[in-house]
């Protein structure tokens, strides 16, 4: 029977096709700054951030392997004036250049370093307006 190297062949293509999937899947999620009235929404390349009065569109780009991550803010909201601190992290977020996960802490790391942490979908819904 010849079927064992076509298996073979399926297998070897589902398992890369998991592994380059897997890059910006693993950062899917909602997540807040602690102790600030900021979040983040990031899903398949693109995201919001949303600050203390206005939102940016996102996008961003990650590699499994060595953990990298890159943001490109697309456009923000202009509802009312950004505070110092909306700028320092519009800035920070722009500079970030790695990440980690542990648990539910989302480690960005670049010029500073931004401590996030996952919410449940509803819970971002329940305290913000995305």
């Amino acid at each position: 029977m010849q079927l064992k190297p076509v298996y073979t062949i399926l297998s070897i293509l589902a398992l890369l096709f998991t592994f380059s999937a897997m890059g910006q899947e693993s950062v899917n999620g909602k997540y807040i700054f602690k102790d600030f009235s900021y979040a983040i929404e990031l899903s398949d390349g693109t995201g919001s951030l949303l600050l203390s009065r206005n939102s940016c569109q996102l996008s961003y780009q990650t590699n499994e392997t060595d953990k990298s991550i890159s943001f490109q803010l697309a456009g923000c909201t202009k509802v009312c004036c950004d505070s110092e601190l909306d700028e320092q992290l519009k800035n920070s977020l722009s500079q970030v250049t790695a990440y980690s996960m542990q648990r539910k802490a989302f480690y960005l790391y670049g010029a500073d370093t931004l401590i996030l942490h996952k919410v449940k979908s509803k819970a971002v819904q329940d305290d913000f307006a995305f």
